[in-house]
């Protein structure tokens, strides 16, 4: 797996607003129109929200316009003066005289529209999330996204709510770390999807091969497997097919045993990962993977 770099400037295309909330002052509220039709993310439909579980994408068609939002919940900023501080992000993409439908297809045909909607270059489409929207007219539909309590950044990883997240071993200014900031610190960078105890996600050191990682947290230590993988005429090396942990990592954070070559991977059957040196930071754009090869 490689770490790659995710953000690139798209030129404004559409009628697009974006808000910074901090949660120090009460927020001012609005009284808008009814919406026609409102499409939101149902967990019903059986496909995982792509965007984690702290952030969704809302169509709502009202007057005869489109608005798609995207919604990123409250999350910490730490480091300040006021003792308890959270930021969050709502950004508003307006297509002026088309139908919730004709919307949709246009965020499917143009990537463009979709990116300016996150504020960012997105490595999955639209598609993904479209897959998880259910319409029906009048307002939200139920169940609707609500957002979890935001968990302190020094929270136990197995006590933080189901959703994505990203962990680092360099010391952040804040809890927002951009992709810049992280190439030119470097470090090791732990991607991650967590559901109950469980956790999928990629490890390595920022920009470089990184290995899949598969199991359960208990407080802040995952034990599972790892799958390094490797590709045609570079295949990956066995480094413990023994019963003895070996470090994965220069920083000997993973250590791993019992590996054995599938094709051009590497599967160790047993993995111990140590988080409590770890930074949690935003959770980024790129999405974890859902298992390992």
């Amino acid at each position: 797996m490689y770490w790659k770099r995710l953000f690139a400037p798209v030129a404004a295309i559409a009628t697009l607003s974006s808000i910074a909330l901090l949660s120090i002052a009460p927020a001012l509220t609005q009284t808008t129109p009814t919406p026609t039709t409102t499409c939101a993310f149902d967990s019903n439909l059986g496909r995982p929200n792509p965007l984690g579980m702290r952030a969704f994408i809302t169509l709502r068609e009202t007057g005869g316009n489109s608005t798609f939002v995207y919604e990123q919940f409250p999350s910490p900023v730490s480091g300040g003066p006021v003792r308890e501080v959270t930021i969050a992000q709502r950004r508003e993409l307006t297509f002026f005289n088309t139908n919730a439908e004709s919307a949709r297809r246009l965020m499917l045909e143009n990537p463009r529209y979709y990116n300016e909607l996150l504020g960012f270059t997105a490595t999955e489409g639209f598609g993904a999330v479209n897959e998880t929207l259910r319409c029906q007219p009048g307002g939200t539909p139920s169940p609707s996204p609500s957002p979890s309590p935001s968990p302190s950044p020094s929270a136990l990883v197995s006590s933080l709510p189901d959703g994505n997240y990203r962990y680092w071993t360099g010391r952040p200014q804040g809890a927002v770390v951009s992709d810049e900031t992280l190439l030119q610190n470097g470090g090791i960078l732990f991607l991650f999807r967590k559901q109950g105890n469980q956790i999928t996600g990629s490890y390595g050191q920022i920009d470089n091969v990184g290995i899949c990682l598969s199991g359960q947290v208990s407080e802040n230590t995952f034990t599972g497997t790892a799958t390094e993988s490797g590709g045609p005429g570079n295949a990956a090396n066995v480094i413990s097919d023994g019963d003895r942990f070996v470090p994965w990592d220069a920083a000997n954070l993973l250590r791993v045993r019992r590996g054995q070559r599938v094709g051009d991977n590497v599967r160790y059957s047993s993995a111990i990962l140590d988080l409590r040196s770890f930074n949690r930071i935003n959770a980024g754009t790129r999405v974890p993977p859902s298992r390992c090869p």
